[in-house]
């Protein structure tokens, strides 16, 4: 067994004896259950892998929302540069070219 000295401050220390006094341990004793609780813990590195992986999920999702919306909106600007030949006054909500557009992929709002 080797011999390890650690610092806390006396706050720390005072509720530590505390807590020590009703459950009659030793300090030793807790200080390495500690230790040896943390050191012996592979857990954490699974959840920080699985938490990535759900951040990873949620960007990928959110880029394809984002690439969504910019490919109807690329769709309509196309549409509406092809429309500049017409009259002013043409209604907008009457073009069928529009109207196929925006009825193929109205998924955009996932």
């Amino acid at each position: 067994m080797k011999k390890l000295t650690i610092r806390v401050d006396d706050d720390t220390f005072n509720k530590l004896s505390i807590r020590l006094k009703d459950t009659n341990q030793s300090m030793n004793k807790f200080v390495n259950k500690l230790i040896v609780d943390e050191l012996l813990k592979p857990i954490t590195i699974t959840n920080c892998i699985e938490q990535l992986d759900k951040m990873i999920d949620d960007i990928s999702n959110a880029i394809d929302k984002i690439d969504k919306r910019q490919q109807l909106h690329y769709r309509v600007t196309k549409q509406h540069f092809a429309n500049r030949g017409f009259l002013s006054n043409a209604d907008v909500n009457e073009d069928i070219c529009l109207k196929e557009i925006l009825k193929k992929d109205n998924s955009f709002n996932d």
